[in-house]
């Protein structure tokens, strides 16, 4: 265009619907020379873009020259999720629609508020995943007494808690999920108003709120059990997974991408990928009473029996 650039940024911001006008630096793959086109030779050329990105390399700061430059944001140099974790995560070769029979959780990291009022600055994060016992997944894993989570679901609600609990509700009366078992929320959130208000609306039917404790740690850390998890297989993203997309940008950014509350959900899985057995809210029916408790002759009398140990 020949336009001069603030002839070019007044027209947009002066027109709705425009939001931000970002090119990357390169244009394309690299040339003969082995250097890569640029959008505007002209102010940075080729040669000139490979020497940029090797200086910030050499410095430690190529986090910085792949957000400013590449537009692709980095946390680090040393980021918490790489694209060879999430291959990693995804290489099981499993389908969402044929994962082994298991138990479905929907886990909420909840904005701090109702209404409208925190809509451009947090989100509600919303992961659904199916759980079901290491020792029957087709691959190995360092202790089969543990559990596989298979992520189902990953999604960003905008608005307040209360129309995150609306939307839940919804795919539950729906059967969205139909082995969905409970929704895990931090414990406080859970016990302060979303148990009661579930409760009092009545829409969620079997499905139970459990509040899940959180360590008083920042997500960052609490985030580290989930990178250990990928890497051992107990975490994986099937084929199919709804919101992978937002999923892989959100874990592959943190923590410099727009929201964190889908880290922050997943995170509540934390203390939970080495646990054996059942999880919270999946515990079976209530154990079969005993005899006299069903109006049996009662209790047999008499000295105990003494126990094995002894």
């Amino acid at each position: 265009t020949p336009w001069a650039p603030g002839d070019l940024t007044d027209h947009i911001a002066t027109r709705r619907g425009w939001h931000q006008l970002r090119r990357p630096l390169y244009t394309g793959p690299p040339g003969v020379a082995g250097l890569r086109p640029t959008v505007c030779p002209s102010f940075i050329n080729g040669e000139e873009a490979a020497e940029m990105e090797q200086v910030a390399r050499d410095a430690g700061r190529f986090a910085f020259f792949s957000a400013q430059y590449l537009l692709e944001p980095m946390s680090s140099d040393q980021p918490m999720f790489t694209a060879e974790m999430w291959a990693h995560a995804c290489s099981r070769s499993l389908h969402a629609n044929k994962l082994p029979k298991g138990s479905d959780f929907l886990l909420w990291d909840p904005v701090a508020t109702v209404g409208e009022g925190n809509a451009g600055i947090d989100r509600n994060g919303i992961i659904v995943v199916r759980a079901f016992p290491a020792k029957i997944a087709p691959w190995s894993v360092p202790d089969p007494r543990r559990n596989i989570f298979a992520i189902l679901f990953a999604n960003e609600i905008a608005g307040g808690a209360d129309h995150a609990l609306a939307e839940i509700e919804g795919w539950v009366e729906s059967k969205r999920w139909p082995t969905l078992k409970s929704i895990w929320i931090e414990e406080i959130v859970a016990q302060t108003f979303l148990t009661p208000w579930a409760k009092q609306r009545g829409r969620l039917g079997s499905v139970q709120v459990r509040g899940q404790k959180i360590p008083r740690q920042d997500l960052t850390l609490r985030l580290a059990g989930v990178q250990t998890a990928i890497r051992e297989g107990y975490l994986i993203i099937p084929d199919g997974c709804e919101g992978a997309a937002l999923l892989r940008k959100r874990l592959l950014e943190f923590p410099v991408s727009d929201y964190d509350d889908v880290p922050g959900a997943l995170a509540l899985l934390s203390s939970h990928f080495e646990r054996f057995g059942r999880l919270p809210g999946d515990e079976g029916p209530p154990p079969t009473p005993l005899p006299y408790e069903r109006g049996g002759p009662g209790p047999r009398r008499g000295p105990p029996t003494p126990l094995i140990f002894e």
